[in-house]
């Protein structure tokens, strides 16, 4: 008899080792839906940081295309008034300043339309 009892209490021994592994292995297969939940939560908030990250980008890529055509156009600009500002003032050029400005020349008469007529 003791040694049916020593099998039954290492049969018991073995079973009671066998439900704590099988518990085990339970807790690790609840854990594995919660980890891939978290996992996938961390994955989707990092794509839409890279997606806001993307638009943001390309705004500020569109603003740097704007600041450089507007300074190529002040650019243009300021290089048309340098060499208007660089060229010599002759004569003919105040003469038609002055034209342009309701001035005559010594020698020309001006005559005025009257619009009531």
């Amino acid at each position: 008899m003791s040694s049916a009892a020593g099998i039954k209490s290492k049969n018991a021994k073995a079973k009671k080792i066998q439900k704590k592994i099988i518990r085990e292995n339970e807790k690790k297969r609840k854990l594995k839906p919660v980890a891939m939940l978290v996992i996938a939560t961390i994955v989707v908030l990092f794509s839409i940081n890279i997606l806001h990250n993307l638009d943001a980008i390309k705004k500020n890529d569109e603003y740097i295309y704007s600041l450089e055509k507007e300074y190529n156009h002040k650019r243009i600009n300021n290089e048309a008034l340098r060499k208007k500002a660089e060229t010599p003032i002759d004569d003919e050029y105040i003469r038609e300043f002055a034209r342009e400005n309701g001035y005559r020349d010594i020698d020309e008469d001006m005559y005025y339309l009257n619009e009531s007529e």
